[in-house]
Order: C-alpha cells, then structure tokens, then sequence
C-alpha cells in the first residue's frame, strides 16, 4: 500500500509469478522485470488500485495462469506475448473499474469473457 491508500496491483500476480519463475527467468535477457516496488525503473507491471476494487482476486489469478499456461503450451512464452498479455489485462482492469465491481468479481462473473476471445 502507498501512502495514498492505494494498492500496488502486479499486472502479473506475484503468486502466478512463482509457479512460472523459470519461463519469467529465461525472457528477463529480453527486458521482463517481475519489480517489487513503485521504486523500480521498470513499472510497467505494476499499477496503483484502490483497495475495495484490488483486495483479494483469485479468479483473476486463475485467468493469467490460464493465459500462461496457454502461451507455454503454444511455445509463444516470450517478452512479446507477455507485454501484449499485461496490455490485454490492463484493458481488462480498466472495464473491471468502469464496472462498478471489484477485479476478482468481475472475472467470477465472466465479464472479461465478453471482451477477450482467449
């Protein structure tokens, strides 16, 4: 949490992270940063939420595992496919926030199902 209250949202959860350390390991020669901080020079995996919308969000974990998992088992686990996965759920968190619901409801609901074809 910063001093504003907001959380720090990881476009890549942390958790899903860890179970592909060693996929994440072999692109970070091609530019991917699994930062820490807001204080990192890299920050485009990160992003301030509001803590009500943020909090827990394991249905949205569940999708980016999903997505990984996919990437994998296509041999498209690369710094391209991930950068354009982190815009697609950039998209996806904006309409979670314009929404009225918060980031875990809104992939229990199925409602990035309407915007993605994955």
């Amino acid at each position: 949490m910063d001093v504003w209250g907001l959380d720090i949202h990881h476009i890549i959860p942390n958790e899903i992270y860890k179970e592909f350390r060693s996929d994440f390991k072999k692109i970070r020669k091609d530019g991917y940063i699994q930062n820490r901080s807001t204080k990192a020079k890299d920050k485009t995996n990160l992003r301030d939420l509001d803590r009500p919308f943020h909090g827990n969000h394991p249905q949205y974990n569940d999708y980016v595992r999903k997505r990984l998992k996919k990437l994998k088992k296509k041999g498209n686990f690369n710094i391209t496919e991930i950068k354009k996965l982190q815009d697609e759920l950039r998209k996806h968190i904006d309409d979670a926030l314009n929404s009225d619901m918060n980031l875990n409801d809104y992939f229990k609901e199925g409602k990035h199902k309407k915007k993605n074809k994955h």
